[in-house]
């Protein structure tokens, strides 16, 4: 989470890239999604959030599992460049 009073108005990027695999025990390495987001396009609530419409990920549900992961890369000009990854999206609704 990106949220303190120094860094409310700083501007901010981000690398999206999301991964499906063939089954719940695959490896996630088929790339379904990539895509940057800077500042204007990162929705502020409570904390940043980064909103993907479902039909710009690339799944085909007859042969990508619904679980994938994701890798996310921010880009800050004080802090420099941080990344984190989860292993438990969504990527399409059964």
């Amino acid at each position: 989470m990106i949220s303190s009073d120094a860094t409310a108005k700083m501007p901010i990027s981000a690398d999206v890239k999301l991964y499906a695999g063939s089954d719940p025990l695959s490896k996630k390495t088929k790339l379904v999604y990539s895509g940057h987001f800077d500042t204007n396009q990162i929705v502020y609530n409570f904390s940043p959030k980064i909103r993907i419409p479902e039909e710009q990920i690339q799944v085909d549900p007859n042969s990508d599992y619904d679980i994938g992961l994701a890798t996310v890369t921010i880009h800050t000009p004080e802090q420099g460049d941080f990344s984190a990854t989860d292993s438990f999206v969504v990527l399409y609704e059964k």
